[in-house]
């Protein structure tokens, strides 16, 4: 009974830990900015905007992304941090554009995302995501010095007022380009990356005194790898779900997990002490009788069976952690009608055939469920006939 306590509420105390801290492999920088602030999710590289509002996300969320006002006052500064500027790496970034805006100098681009290679005032990007607007084009680059740059622009013109996805992977070899979850061009690099010690990474602006250039749009989730994703992961990011939508079910899941552990709990508590008590009133007038209701406890505790119930509960975890709401749903279900048939006949001397099968197809469709679905069953029911269940 002690045991039990303790694992159910170390699971109802560890599953949320777990959830909110799943982090992708070499994942060294995030903004979602879904709590309305420019925090960096996994580092200390936590930004800082200037002239910059909160606004709605692609999935119309409100305050959970940033829109940029297209002059030289409205930008952020994502931080100097040798993190946000791997030698091999990738970068995810989510955008908006609203307005071409022409006025500044230097470069006909508009910066969306921006770091420098040294201090010279051309060729310095170590990388850079912005939009040409005279060709109408998205466009990422890399450069080292002048004889060793590389840019790559989007095969066809990009469509304003619209929220776009990009993803720019490189290394000493090659630069990919990725537009909507799919590759747009991948050429060769061939040349180191390198960064300029002390300069920060500049969303929606650059100022030097040669380029002076603005983007006037919407940003959000902006991530940074030190690694080369490949185009599976790079799919994965742009399918990404709404996350507000998946926090509400995880939320529901979780709750109700919750709820469901205390009320067993409960329950197996007001059954013992019940029986307890029970036990202890017979056993003063009649030792057989005494003898009996011990052995129809064991029974009972039999069929609650703290480790089946806790194994019951890690799976329905696995299920909520792997996002298979179906299955949870589905799991959650099966297992408290099993609860409520088994507390239902506990306290009858004998109960019907068709009531005692209906309980065993639960249990079994429960495990079933738990070894995923890797065995099926056959219960015969007499010489005469049979009911088989095929899954």
């Amino acid at each position: 009974m002690h045991a039990f306590v303790k694992y159910l509420l170390a699971i109802i105390f560890f599953l949320p830990t777990v959830t909110l801290a799943q982090v992708d492999k070499g994942l060294v920088a995030k903004y979602t900015f879904n709590n309305g602030e420019a925090n960096d999710e996994v580092g200390k590289n936590n930004a800082t905007t200037y002239g910059a509002s909160l606004t709605e996300d692609r999935f119309g969320n409100e305050k959970s992304a940033f829109y940029f006002h297209g002059n030289k006052g409205s930008y952020m500064k994502l931080g100097t941090g040798n993190e946000l500027k791997p030698l091999i790496g990738s970068i995810s970034i989510w955008f908006k554009i609203e307005h071409p805006i022409e006025s500044g100098k230097g470069v006909e681009s508009n910066p969306i995302l921006v770091t420098r290679a040294h201090n010279e005032e051309r060729h310095c990007e170590a990388y850079y995501v912005g939009y040409d607007y005279n060709t109408k084009k998205l466009n990422v680059n890399t450069t080292f010095s002048k004889l060793d740059q590389i840019s790559i622009y989007s095969l066809y013109p990009t469509t304003l007022r619209k929220w776009h996805h990009i993803v720019m992977t490189y290394d000493d070899k090659f630069l990919c380009f990725y537009l909507d979850g799919a590759l747009e061009t991948k050429l060769a690099k061939n040349f180191r990356s390198r960064f300029l010690q002390g300069d920060s990474v500049i969303v929606g602006n650059v100022q030097s005194k040669e380029n002076v250039r603005f983007f006037n749009g919407s940003v959000d989730d902006i991530e940074i790898f030190n690694r080369v994703l490949s185009e599976e992961e790079v799919t994965k990011l742009n399918n990404a779900p709404n996350p507000q939508t998946s926090k509400t079910i995880l939320r529901w899941l979780i709750i109700s997990f919750i709820i469901l552990g205390i009320a067993i709990l409960l329950t197996i508590v007001i059954v013992k002490r019940a029986y307890r008590h029970k036990l202890q009133k017979e056993r003063k007038t009649n030792a057989i009788n005494t003898k009996m209701i011990e052995l129809e406890t064991k029974a009972i505790r039999t069929q609650m069976n703290p480790h089946f119930i806790f194994n019951s509960l890690n799976t329905l975890q696995r299920f909520i952690l792997e996002k298979d709401t179906t299955s949870a749903h589905s799991y959650l279900r099966k297992f408290s009608k099993l609860l409520r048939k088994l507390m239902e006949s506990s306290t009858l001397a004998s109960i019907p055939l068709n009531e005692e099968i209906e309980i065993l197809k639960n249990y079994i469709e429960i495990e079933k469920m738990r070894f995923g679905n890797s065995f099926e069953y056959e219960i015969i029911q007499d010489i005469h006939e049979s009911e088989k269940v095929k899954m």
